[in-house]
């Protein structure tokens, strides 16, 4: 044999291509006219570390190769060979060059040569915002693990669902980034390289994928910039692939589609898998050599502001017959801060239940969002109306659930506490959603409840209004800001208690006038009348019959209801009063003694709902509540003032003083709290309801940038339930 492949048979070897046997070489034991050659394979980006398993060819002058690998630590192992010049390369794995250029190397008789190629190690890895700390992470992402609590990892995504540039549809609804605006919603997602700064061939590519049930749920742009596009997504596919030829660290933008929901956990798997193309297509690409990098984000979740939360908006419907009510809640909001916005309409007055107004937000990024309730009264399109630049909408859920909307599913329905403590333990800082479950025939929407249950950081509890004529809990509950309370209990609860309204008659002056300026219609012979209700307190609890403030279907006569059942009546309402704050106590750690304000406030039932007991008798046991005195527990709480209904209770002849009134108010001072008084007895407690069912409030700090930097609020994320 000729040249290397000649010299190597001398040593045993048959075959073209050899890999030593690793034998120490002494300078004694150095065969005559031989020299030694070994090749050391170092990655100066890495402070020259050893490149181990690097394949290496040596090449004599006749063509003829002997290949080795490197060890652990970048060597070869150590060649005998004649004397003469050879072509040494080297070649790894994701380093570059791929392969290295060909160094000469000049062995002499009876010397060691050792010569070294430079190989750069060169990897592409995801890095997302895994701390939350609203820049993203020097380190790569670890793998697909999301979890909760001030230490937790996992990056957040917004559902983009608002109209920065105007253009009258959300910003998710297109596959582009709509303007600067747009910029900041979106979470980045940046594809590194990590080592050479050498270009990788062509061969080298990438894919970006997401599973393909999420394509319509999430979206990945080709940057972050103000005109990016979608890669990946409902428009372009589940998978991007591209060389990473050119490709360098690329921030990537994404943006979710939909919050979590029924069918959607809220959770999105991202992964870059980076493959070196053989040239093979079909099942021998699979054969080819790959790696993966991943990340789990989660779309931040749509989150109910309390009472404490600073209000800043306060709407209200627009009609003939709230002229002087607008008025006078005008004049309230002046001295409590918000702006007062009035949405002309006809036929709905109802502004609490027509929407709720929430927000979501990530470590960088506030975006404040509006559900529309299933309700198709007049008011079913004004929440949409306010989509705009940062501030988003829902929309509802009849597309995945055609049921009717029922009273059970106004938003009126559906509320929040402050942020408590559960009776077992469970700490839940941006407080609980609560709800009234409805009826077995009509219960609360169980597509919106999904929705709310999804979205984990609030999770909500029922109570029973059914007993309610409307059937809303802001009827019977609410809650205040009391800064002097305990950790987790810095509030107090409103509760509607008649309980508390009969101890205030009972003690009152029997000649208090109460029901001042109320009229019931009241049927007669000569059909229906309307009747004053003003009697004094001493009437109201011994003689004077009560009737319902709407038609009767049964021609009920007009003394059917005395003082006394009244009294028995409102017994039985307290008692479902009763339950629900039990459920209270073990929801949110509520303390009957320490928390609750009772809030005076007489129920009757609502003779509609009447049943017929017997010849000349009716059984109003089952009969729904309706609030006979102003339901001052429907109040509008903004800003550390309480704007409340007037109750039109007992008035004491000597103070000229509403003593339900003085008795609230009282409470209220002691917690801290201002009180305002509205008087909308005829816009809204005649149509069965008060200032909160009238009105809705948009809750937003005044400062958003300095709230996601400092607020713990915003840190939802630390959320350890």
């Amino acid at each position: 044999m000729d040249g290397l492949m000649g010299l190597l048979g001398a040593l045993g070897e048959a075959s073209r291509f050899f890999l030593f046997t690793p034998v120490p070489i002494l300078p004694c034991q150095q065969q005559a006219g031989m020299g030694t050659l070994q090749i050391l394979v170092r990655d100066p980006v890495k402070a020259n570390a050893p490149v181990v398993v690097a394949w290496v060819t040596v090449t004599a002058s006749d063509g003829s190769t002997a290949v080795d690998h490197t060890d652990q630590h970048g060597t070869t192992r150590v060649m005998r060979i004649l004397p003469g010049t050879y072509r040494v390369s080297a070649q790894c794995l994701w380093h570059l060059p791929d392969p290295s250029p060909e160094v000469e190397v000049t062995v002499r008789e009876g010397q060691h040569t050792a010569a070294t190629i430079d190989l750069e190690e060169l990897r592409f890895y995801l890095h997302v915002d895994a701390d939350r700390d609203g820049v993203t992470d020097a380190a790569r992402s670890r793998g697909t693990a999301w979890t909760w609590g001030a230490g937790g990892r996992g990056a957040v995504v917004l559902c983009n669902n608002d109209d920065d540039n105007a253009k009258g549809s959300a910003d998710n609804a297109n596959a582009v980034v709509d303007g600067a605006a747009d910029v900041p919603e979106l979470a980045v997602l940046r594809v590194r390289a990590h080592g050479s700064a050498q270009d990788p061939p062509e061969s080298w590519n990438m894919t970006l994928g997401i599973p393909g049930a999420l394509r319509a749920r999430f979206r990945i742009f080709d940057s972050t910039g103000a005109a990016a596009n979608e890669v990946v997504g409902s428009a372009t596919g589940a998978a991007y692939r591209r060389s990473l030829r050119g490709h360098g660290t690329v921030d990537y933008g994404m943006e979710a589609v939909s919050y979590a929901q029924d069918g959607f956990d809220g959770l999105v798997d991202v992964t870059l898998e980076v493959r070196k193309h053989t040239g093979e297509d079909g099942e021998a690409r699979r054969r080819d050599p790959a790696y993966t990098s991943a990340a789990r984000l989660r779309v931040a979740p749509w989150i109910m502001p309390t009472h404490a939360d600073r209000a800043e908006t306060v709407y209200v419907a627009e009609f003939d017959e709230n002229l002087d009510a607008r008025g006078r809640l005008a004049a309230c909001l002046d001295a409590a801060g918000p702006a007062l916005h009035m949405h002309p309409v006809e036929g709905d007055r109802w502004m609490q239940d027509c929407m709720e107004i929430g927000y979501t937000n990530s470590p960088g990024a506030r975006i404040d969002a509006v559900v529309r309730a299933r309700r198709g009264q007049a008011l079913a399109d004004f929440p949409e109306t306010l989509r705009g630049a940062d501030f988003g909408y829902v929309g509802d859920f009849a597309a995945a659930n055609q049921r009717r909307g029922t009273d059970f599913d106004g938003m009126g329905n559906l509320e929040v506490t402050p942020p408590c403590r559960a009776a077992d333990g469970t700490v839940f800082p941006l407080g609980r959603i609560y709800y009234g479950h409805g009826t077995a025939e009509h219960p609360f929407d169980p597509q919106v409840l999904s929705f709310l249950r999804a979205q984990v950081v609030q999770r909500p509890f029922a109570i029973d209004t059914s007993w309610l004529r409307v059937g809303h809990a802001d009827e019977m509950i609410t809650f205040v800001p009391y800064a002097a309370g305990p950790d987790h209990r810095k509030w107090k609860a409103l509760i509607a208690s008649p309980r508390r309204a009969y101890q205030i008659l009972d003690g009152a002056n029997p000649d208090a006038v109460m029901l001042r300026g109320v009229t019931v219609g009241v049927l007669t012979s000569s059909g229906r009348v309307s009747t004053p209700m003003e009697m004094t307190v001493n009437q109201f609890l011994n003689a004077v019959a009560l009737m319902a403030d709407v038609e009767s279907p049964y021609g009920l006569p007009a003394n059917h209801l005395s003082g006394a059942a009244l009294r028995a009546w409102n017994t039985r309402v307290q008692a479902r009063i009763d339950q629900v704050l039990a459920i209270l106590e073990a929801e949110i750690g509520l303390d009957r003694v320490a928390d609750v304000i009772e809030v005076p406030v007489i129920f009757h039932p609502e003779n509609e709902h009447w049943n017929r007991a017997g010849a000349g008798a009716w059984d109003i046991g089952d009969a729904v509540a309706v609030a006979t005195s102003g339901d001052m527990v429907n109040m509008l709480v903004v800003n550390g003032t309480c704007i409340v209904p007037e109750a039109r209770g007992p008035v004491d002849p000597d103070s000229n003083v509403d003593l339900f009134q003085d008795w609230l108010e009282n409470a209220l001072v002691d917690a801290g709290l201002g009180t305002l008084w509205i008087d909308c007895w005829e816009p809204y407690h005649e149509h069965h309801g008060e200032i909160h069912c009238g009105t809705n409030t948009l809750r937003r700090p005044a400062d958003v940038a300095g709230w996601l930097a400092n607020d713990p609020r915003a840190r939802w994320w630390s959320f350890a339930g």
